[in-house]
């Protein structure tokens, strides 16, 4: 149950205590426990106008099952949106401007310094909008993981 105090909760992959980052991890990822060398960034709002809650996360490629990943998110190829303009609202692509483009420019923008820069393949929530939207892309023997969360 979320707190509705007005104060912003951060907790990161090198705070002394990792116990509440691992249990949001693991449930962000769909496991039982968060796999070793996770590293995340999470920021947790909760107060009179809302929540707004950003997370970053990235782990080794090889600690997670992309597929199961993919059916727990809900993920799509940038390519199978359900909603393209949607998409190209979100991401702020320009008219004559690629997708692949536009996205890879937005999530290098929220990137965390511990994520690496986006690849080729990168997956949205399927219901993702404006007010909320989950991206996952694997680089460099990572999967990255971005959330964003206001309402």
């Amino acid at each position: 149950m979320r707190t509705y105090n007005g104060l912003t909760h951060l907790l990161r992959h090198t705070d002394a205590d990792l116990t509440a980052g691992q249990s949001h991890v693991a449930r962000l990822l769909g496991l039982h426990a968060a796999p070793p060398g996770a590293m995340w960034e999470l920021s947790l709002y909760a107060g009179g106008v809302g929540i707004s809650d950003k997370l970053a996360l990235a782990v080794p490629a090889a600690a997670v099952d992309l597929a199961a990943l993919a059916r727990h998110l809900r993920l799509r190829s940038v390519a199978a949106f359900d909603d393209p303009d949607e998409l190209a609202w979100l991401v702020g692509k320009d008219e004559d401007q690629p997708i692949d483009e536009a996205v890879a420019a937005f999530l290098t923008a929220e990137r965390r310094e511990f994520q690496p820069t986006p690849g080729p393949e990168v997956w949205f929530a399927a219901e993702s909008d404006v007010n909320h939207w989950e991206a996952v892309w694997v680089a460099d023997g990572l999967v990255a993981f971005l959330l964003f969360d206001q309402g």
